[in-house]
């Protein structure tokens, strides 16, 4: 999705963002959680309208968000259903509300949908307190003397109906935003001024004042050297969206025994979720995995990142100052440790008739004259034949591969570590260039998770933050009704952004807290002149982390 604030008159399309309702909750700035409130205040919470229409309607006039598919969530309504995945990975404390942390809890009890909940068995849970396969001491006593991350659940997990339900129950809390998404794919972002973006579509064009860049987990696919020497094989992604199209056709072959041979290289959930697709579809189905074993754990991310004990400290030491771009890189990559499966996904791997082959390193591979692949491993061995050949070897790291990336890159150079580009603390390109990035190829100057459901509504927030107020009082619903001119709206806008260069985050491990200092909105605070009301003030601005 792409989503802008418009300068266009006439012919052209308006532009805005959503965010300007974003970042309820000053907990979500660093990807903490909110504070638990009670069922009353939640379930009214849940039943208003988050603004007005009158002021909805003249925010919306500014507004354009562009999507392949043209509708929230049309992507991942599709993939989801290709795979037929029963329920999410995450637990039900991560989702995009802006303004709760408990929200989908609250919605759960609200609306009776405990049905609509899996809550992991017992063994299931041993293992994640233990630290699953990562070896964390979670489960250790919090006791003087005790050391693991302190997780300890929840274990509860939406299932997928659930989830969508509750976001769409998000999307008509703000009216209008429903249909506010129009289909298109953008081609390139071009930096007109510091003030102004020009966005090319493949259906039309977009002058706007600001961008914001959500496009997904990865612009391009992550592909082996030798996949060049394999014509019609495929990556993951291009099978979604084969299966989505071909559904009918490949059942109906199934059914009258026209199946074939399928082998799937790629040791991650997507590739347990394609062989469960292709089990009822094919002849013989074989996974290839190049672990020693499978990864096996509840979560994409280290538990240390998870756990009420050690999260704050993580976040504060990634978001410190003192953490170069390099540093950063290396606890991104110590944080994600590559693909996992969940141990229900393993569980059910192992009751099924796939072929699991794991502790096998695939260097390259061929095609015979009756187009049949083989692979072949570090070991010699040649495998095969297999009539169909899929990767589910994810996505390129940051934004590498990507064109619309690398366009920016070439016309407004910044620095990269690792493919991920250094952005400003706003989420700016640079300060200099009104787009925003969020989502994974933000994850150096947000954290880890900054690809998942607590990264990008930490995203929102941070991005919100700084344009919030100024496109507020640009589209005239601020409270005395004035309108800001573009200029000074602009300029307003890049002094926020700046005001975040000196972000500070810390952490008090004899209280558990994270203390923030520097957001835009503590400006309004005042300066501190004293030592003494400095600390004062800190302890006002302390953002305290609660338990799982």
């Amino acid at each position: 999705a792409l989503l802008a604030d418009g300068a266009t008159s006439g012919g052209d399309l308006g532009a805005g963002d959503r965010g300007c309702w974003a970042a309820e909750s000053g907990d979500f700035f660093v990807g903490l959680g909110s504070v638990p409130r009670g069922s009353r205040q939640s379930f009214a919470d849940l039943e208003k309208k988050r603004c007005s229409r009158e002021t909805s309607a003249k925010m919306l006039s500014r507004i354009a968000v562009v999507d392949g598919k043209g509708g929230w969530l049309a992507q991942w309504d599709s993939q989801f259903a290709a795979l037929a995945i029963p329920h999410l990975r995450s637990t039900y404390d991560h989702h995009p509300c802006p303004y709760d942390s408990f929200a989908l809890q609250q919605f759960v009890e609200k609306f009776g949908r405990h049905h609509d909940v899996v809550d992991l068995d017992e063994g299931i849970r041993a293992t994640q307190v233990n630290g699953g396969d990562d070896g964390c001491a979670c489960g250790e006593s919090s006791s003087k003397g005790g050391s693991g991350c302190g997780f300890r659940g929840n274990f509860r997990l939406p299932s997928t109906r659930l989830f969508r339900d509750f976001a769409d129950h998000l999307i008509d809390q703000y009216p209008g935003v429903r249909d506010c998404v129009q289909t298109g794919k953008v081609d390139r972002v071009d930096r007109v001024s510091e003030n102004l973006a020009h966005v090319v579509l493949d259906n039309g064009t977009l002058l706007t004042r600001r961008v914001v860049l959500a496009v997904g987990p990865s612009a391009s696919p992550k592909l082996p050297d030798y996949f060049q020497d394999l014509p019609g094989a495929e990556h993951a992604w291009d099978v979604v969206d084969e299966i989505l199209r071909n559904h009918e056709e490949e059942d109906q072959k199934h059914q009258q025994g026209e199946t074939t041979k399928l082998c799937i290289v790629g040791g991650g959930l997507t590739s347990a979720h394609l062989a469960f697709v292709a089990e009822k579809r094919y002849k013989e189905v074989t996974l290839l995995a190049r672990r020693h074993r499978l990864r096996v754990s509840q979560y994409d991310l280290d538990l240390e990142w998870l756990g009420w004990r050690t999260r704050p400290g993580k976040i504060a030491s990634y978001l410190s100052k003192r953490a170069s771009p390099e540093d950063r890189l290396q606890m991104l990559k110590k944080a994600r440790k590559g693909g996992s499966v969940s141990p229900e996904a393993k569980r059910a791997l192992d009751a099924s008739s796939v072929h699991l082959l794991e502790n096998v390193s695939v260097i390259g591979g061929d095609v015979d004259d009756e187009h049949s692949y083989y692979l072949d491993d570090s070991d010699g061995n040649r495998l095969g034949p297999f009539d169909r050949l899929w990767f589910a070897t994810g996505g390129a790291p940051g934004v590498a591969g990507s064109p619309l990336f690398e366009h920016l890159l070439d016309t407004r150079p910044i620095p990269t570590e690792g493919a991920y580009p250094v952005l400003h603390a706003s989420l700016r390109w640079d300060l200099d260039t009104p787009v925003y990035v969020v989502g994974a190829a933000a994850a150096l100057t947000l954290g880890p998770d900054a690809l998942n459901l607590a990264g990008t509504r930490m995203a929102a927030s941070r991005v919100a933050s700084v344009f919030r107020d100024s496109l507020r009082a640009r589209c005239g619903v601020v409270s005395n009704h004035t309108t800001l001119q573009a200029t000074a709206a602009a300029d307003l806008e890049r002094d926020r952004a700046r005001q975040l260069e000196e972000l500070v985050v810390d952490y008090i491990p004899k209280k558990g807290t994270v203390v923030v200092r520097g957001r835009p909105s503590d400006a309004k605070k005042g300066p501190l002149r004293k030592n003494v009301q400095k600390k004062k003030h800190r302890k006002k601005k302390a953002t305290n982390y609660f338990k799982d």
